[in-house]
């Protein structure tokens, strides 16, 4: 999946909202969340894909829910992202891998935000 967002704004949340299809059963996997800020790598991070996550860097946050295990069928997946009103502009790109409990690809996400203060 590749999705851009033109307009976020520092200081109001981000909601990047979907629904995944599945078609065996999840019973576990692993994300792995790459970020560049202005094209300089600011975090990497991993998690599993059965909870949510809430990963803080400093300057905001992302709250990561991805599925709840055991999954098949259509599946909700949200990301939220926050970044504090302090920050001025800047570009994000964010890279999202996801693996099932056999490691075969679960999604994989490209995402670039312009994001304005």
């Amino acid at each position: 999946i590749n999705a851009e967002y033109m307009g976020a704004v520092t200081g109001k949340p981000i909601y990047i909202h979907g629904n995944t299809t599945l078609d065996e059963t999840l019973t576990t996997g692993n994300y792995t969340l790459t970020a560049t800020l202005d094209g300089i790598p600011a975090f990497k991070h991993s998690h599993s894909v059965c909870s949510k996550d809430h990963v803080d860097f400093g300057a905001g946050y992302l709250d990561v829910d991805l599925f709840a295990c055991p999954a098949k069928g259509v599946s909700p997946a949200a990301i939220t992202a926050f970044v504090d009103s302090a920050v001025p502009d800047l570009k994000v790109s964010a890279h999202v891998v996801a693996d099932d409990q056999n490691g075969q690809p679960l999604l994989c996400l490209y995402l670039k935000l312009d994001i304005t203060g």
